[in-house]
């Protein structure tokens, strides 16, 4: 049992001069090695924070006590132990794992214990003394408060060397006895050698069988040890990359496009399931085989998958088995314990394993095939089955038991011989195992990370799938999206070490910051793996927008060289870029926080599902030039052409689109006809027109829901007096119920004033009036017009 000493750095109580007797809590012995010594340190009567990096230590002499009661150099060995963070265990205690090298003899310790900073000052000390008791001491091989994987290792070899002393050393003490034996009874040397040989044989000290058995499970001890460092060594690197082949869009909407499950055939064949995405049936989906590093398509079949969340080729019977996983259309729940056994060469579904009556999983998620042992593995995030070739369940291994916890996320496991791979944990991450069957558990070998860009470029996505090639290389099969906007499949090559030699993409800038502006081409290109150069441009608008994410070329600039008619531009967490459409149209546009976007000009033709828009903002800082919105009028599902929230946002109109104002302010360099703001904190500096009437009696026709939200009105109003046409140029600020525009002009040497009284809870209540000054001459013009804006100018 473990017993808490407890010291409060102020209130120490106890002399000046005495120590803390610690041995009724706490004692060493020589030759005990981790020794717990928990130390509870308060400050006055408050736990301890461990400010400031602070760390126990434990410092002083072990040996016998002088004169007066103490440890010294004279009497002593020294000893001293620093801890680190991992000592603390919270609410001020501390638990330090004493290694042997504090008990070096037997007596007594006499010295400090305390609190010292990350500089190695000590903050508060105490005296404390307590016993150490005899033992037997071992090599103290480990100095460090803990035991690392190497030094397990270290002992598991030492052992192996004692094992193999001791039998040499017993075979070595028999035949100096029989040596002795011999040599005292004066025997000579050829009669000593010969009757030896004969002993040796009879007694079989030493046989050729013996030898060879000795001989083998020294190497068979020696090949687990080599192992476990190689798995050692690997788990030390486990950087990872890889080289980008190329990839494939498929337009979302319009053919299945949600790349989902991956799995090779052998050599460069591979197979892919995508899903279809809305509003396509999203209970099917395409099969598509295809030459991995060339893009070259073979075949494609529909088949009703769901979510074909994971597949596995089966090499020993030559069949596909799909996990079809959940139903994203929540109305067929018996297939998620189902699996579907495809036949590769014409991708077509030949059976359904029905593993309903068999499996614990409550939705099989994943599937994989371990030829080695002719055995499929079925998985969830928490939880891997393993069935035989016949489908019987054979064992189970939780990942609660193995590693300590559920991991939240999963996209499944792949198997190659007896090597698993979980792409789990994190998107861009891969957990490596050994599959022990005889023992019914995996063996964890390394984890392999990889950056969230591939050659500086390409992002590495979520990864939904591995392929194994008979020459050593893996292919990767990763999904990019931009939240609905699917489609973007990229299909990378790396080695069994996950380690590969890339030399990195054009557009990208080497190891500094490049100020000169890069672009970023995107347009019609059927190439397999585009570049985003002029000669070779990114062949989706999606595409585009995630590498324009890379961090490694800061100034960069988005070139349309086609138009793009089928595609939304939706830009997410994308800043300090250029778009230079070139008059080339796009779908729509979609920017969710984006800081310092510009636009040479604009023009959309069609809207975007994500939230029914042409132009939807949110959260952003964009200057559009030059936008023009195809009329989108006849499109019920589209009451704002522009949806603007949360932004500062200036945009030239050039289509009076229909614009909501949410909680963000807009500027133009013209007016706006159709704009609606939804709050009063959404500032519009430039004019919204209300409209224009010749009588004030229509003034009900300037009636706006959203007046009362603007600061500023305006009106022009332009007569016509005794033949004369001028106009009056009227402000003022929106009051409560009626805003009073009045205004002056001077026409041929006289004065004229001009009072409009806009009553715009009433419109009706409104009056026109123009007197000429300075008799205050009321005048009644022949005809007249006003025209009514609003602004927060």
């Amino acid at each position: 049992m473990i017993s808490t000493i407890t010291l409060d750095t102020y209130k120490q109580q106890i002399g000046s001069g005495d120590a803390f007797n610690l041995s009724d809590s706490f004692n060493g012995r020589v030759g005990d090695e981790q020794v717990p010594l928990v130390v509870q340190f308060k400050e006055r009567g408050l736990a301890q924070r461990f400010e400031d990096g602070l760390v126990p230590f434990l410092s002083g002499f072990v040996g016998s006590l002088d004169e007066n009661g103490q440890v010294t150099a004279e009497t002593g060995e020294a000893v001293s132990y620093v801890g680190t963070s991992d000592d603390i265990v919270g609410l001020g205690r501390v638990k330090m794992n004493l290694p042997g090298t504090m008990f070096p003899q037997e007596g007594f310790f006499y010295g400090f214990l305390g609190l010292q900073n990350a500089d190695g000052k000590r903050v508060t000390t105490f005296n404390v003394w307590f016993h150490v008791y005899n033992g037997n001491p071992d090599m103290f091989v480990n100095k460090a408060p803990f035991r690392t994987e190497l030094q397990k290792f270290l002992d598991e070899l030492q052992g192996r060397i004692d094992d193999a002393d001791g039998t040499l050393n017993d075979w070595k003490q028999k035949v100096s006895d029989l040596f002795t034996k011999l040599s005292n009874q004066g025997v000579d040397t050829q009669t000593l050698l010969t009757t030896l040989e004969q002993q040796i044989k009879q007694d079989g000290l030493l046989t050729q069988g013996a030898l060879d058995k000795a001989l083998n499970q020294f190497e068979d001890h020696f090949a687990s040890l080599q192992s476990k460092v190689d798995a050692s060594v690997a788990s030390a690197t486990t950087y990872a990359n890889m080289r980008r082949l190329g990839q494939k869009y498929r337009v979302p909407g319009s053919v299945a496009s949600n790349g989902q499950g991956f799995t090779g055939l052998g050599n460069t064949t591979v197979v892919q399931y995508f899903q279809n995405s809305y509003p396509l049936d999203l209970r099917y989906g395409t099969l598509v085989k295809f030459n991995v590093e060339t893009g070259t398509e073979i075949l494609s079949n529909e088949i009703m998958g769901y979510h074909g969340n994971s597949m596995t080729y089966n090499a020993t019977d030559g069949y596909i088995y799909f996990a079809m996983a959940e139903d994203a259309t929540n109305t067929d729940e018996a297939h998620k314990t189902k699996v579907l056994q495809i036949n590769p060469a014409t991708l077509t579904v030949k059976d359904t394993i029905d593993l309903t009556n068999k499996t614990a999983l409550p939705l099989i998620h994943s599937i994989g095939y371990d030829s080695a042992d002719k055995c499929f593995i079925v998985a969830d995030n928490k939880t891997m089955e393993f069935y035989d070739s016949s489908w019987n369940l054979q064992f189970t291994v939780k990942w609660s038991d193995l590693i300590g916890y559920d991991p939240w996320y999963m996209q499944g496991v792949q198997v190659h011989g007896t090597d698993l791979y979980w792409i789990g944990g994190r998107k861009s991450q891969i957990w490596a195992y050994t599959i022990d069957y005889a023992n019914r558990t995996l063996a964890y070998r390394t984890t392999y990370t990889f950056d969230d860009f591939q050659e500086g470029l390409y992002p590495t996505g979520e990864i939904e799938g591995m392929a194994f090639n008979d020459n050593g290389k893996i292919y990767l099969s990763s999904s990019i999206n931009i939240d609905k906007w699917g489609g973007l499949s990229q299909f990378y090559e790396t080695n069994h070490n996950f380690k590969t030699p890339v030399s990195g993409s054009m557009l990208v800038s080497i190891q500094n910051a490049n100020p000169d502006t890069i672009d970023f081409c995107v347009g019609q290109n059927s190439a397999y793996n585009p570049d985003g150069t002029a000669s070779n441009p990114f062949a989706s608008l999606l595409e585009a927008s995630v590498c324009l994410r890379t961090p490694a070329t800061p100034v960069k600039q988005l070139t349309l060289i086609n138009d793009m008619p089928e595609e939304t531009l939706a830009l997410v967490n994308v800043n300090n870029i250029m778009v230079k459409s070139q008059g080339f149209s796009v779908k729509a546009v979609v920017l969710l926080s984006c800081n310092n976007i510009y636009f040479d000009s604009l023009k959309t033709v069609a809207y975007s599902k994500y939230n029914n828009n042409a132009c939807y903002i949110m959260s952003s800082n964009v200057r559009i030039n030059g936008w023009q919105c195809a009329d989108l009028t006849s499109e019920s599902e589209v009451t704002e052409d522009v949806h603007i929230e949360r932004s500062q946002v200036y945009l030239q109109d050039n289509s009076k689109s229909r614009i909501g104002l949410y909680n963000s302010t807009m500027d133009s360099a013209g007016s706006t006809y159709h704009l609606v703001k939804q709050n009063v904190m959404a500032k519009l500096l430039s004019n919204q027109v209300l409209g224009t009437i010749s009588d004030v009696k229509n003034a009900s026709q300037l009636a706006a829901k959203d007046f009362a939200y603007y600061a500023t009105m305006n009106a022009t109003v332009s007569v016509n007096i005794a033949g004369t046409s001028f106009a009056f140029n009227l402000s003022a600020p929106i009051t409560p119920g009626t805003v009073n525009l009045i205004g002056y002009t001077e026409v041929q040497g006289t004065i004229y004033m001009c009072a409009f009284h806009y009553a715009y809870t009433v419109p009706a209540n409104s009056t026109l009036e123009i007197y000429s000054l300075p008799a205050f001459t009321k005048v009644t013009p022949v005809s007249y017009s006003i025209t009514a804006t609003v602004s927060d100018k």
